[in-house]
């Protein structure tokens, strides 16, 4: 999987963690739980991508392996808005 640098420098300090979740994917970010933790503070990332899905984004999880199991989400082309 591709890694890419997230740039924190525009995002409105006012974002919840949803929208911040949700900002980053639609960049092509594949998000995970670290990432979650250390760009808006969120601990439960699978809640808010589960909130997401309710919304109607189309949200894939690819569990990854590296040491330890994790789940890494990234958002489907042609995603509803």
């Amino acid at each position: 999987m591709t890694q890419i640098q997230l740039d924190f420098s525009n995002i409105n300090k006012t974002m919840t963690q949803e929208e911040w979740c949700l900002f980053q994917l639609s960049k092509g970010v594949e998000l995970t739980p670290m990432l979650a933790l250390e760009g808006c503070g969120c601990f439960r990332l699978s809640e808010r991508i589960r909130r997401l899905k309710l919304k109607g984004h189309v949200i894939d999880n690819v569990q990854e392996e590296r040491g330890t199991v994790y789940a890494v989400y990234v958002l489907r082309e042609g995603f509803n808005d």
